[in-house]
């Protein structure tokens, strides 16, 4: 089975996601990669190629297309998708979102800037903020309100990584899949918070 891990930005979901990889032999797809590779050839920043994504629905589909595909293709392998959106287009995933404290998040994203991104710590927050609603709006302008990532019925675990590392909060995230792999219904949506 799958696991899909997405969150808040900043969340440390990518990091988690590859301890997850290292620790238990599986296979990482990153959808953000495939965006700013995507935003790069464009010759745009993330937050701009977010933009352009709301006016020009065939640049998402692109990259959710793509994700449907890899699942489907690749159901036998045991694959961590780190993505915003895998939740919603991989079938049969345990499906993970970590949430944070916003000012946590951009304290984080400020330690190590990803190309494109401001370095203060003020206009990261500002960013983080502002590329959140323009991604949750434009998921349920395209998707419906069933593609709101906000929503954390839409998963079926809930961790907070405001006071956890991500080795820690890896493990939480290891120990509620065996447990919902054991038993789907009772472990259906857990909250560690």
């Amino acid at each position: 089975m799958h696991i899909t891990i997405t969150g808040r930005l900043g969340s440390g979901k990518s990091t988690v996601a590859k301890i997850i990889v290292a620790e238990h032999g599986y296979t990482y797809y990153s959808t953000g990669n495939i965006m700013r590779e995507l935003a790069a050839e464009a010759g745009l920043g993330i937050l701009e190629y977010n933009q352009r994504c709301v006016s020009d629905p065939t640049e998402d589909r692109k990259i959710d297309d793509r994700t449907r595909e890899v699942a489907i293709r690749l159901k036998d392998e045991k694959l961590v998708f780190d993505s915003r959106m895998a939740w919603f287009f991989a079938p049969d995933t345990f499906k993970v979102y970590v949430t944070v404290d916003p000012a946590v998040a951009a304290r984080r994203v400020g330690i190590d800037p990803r190309p494109g991104e401001p370095a203060s710590e003020v206009e990261i927050y500002k960013e983080l903020e502002e590329r959140s609603k323009v991604e949750q709006a434009r998921f349920i302008k395209f998707y419906g309100e069933g593609a709101d990532y906000y929503n954390w019925n839409n998963f079926n675990l809930i961790v907070d990584s405001t006071n956890r590392t991500a080795a820690e909060v890896s493990a939480v995230i290891w120990e509620a899949f065996e447990a919902y792999k054991a038993d789907p219904v009772a472990n259906a949506h857990v909250e560690v918070l």
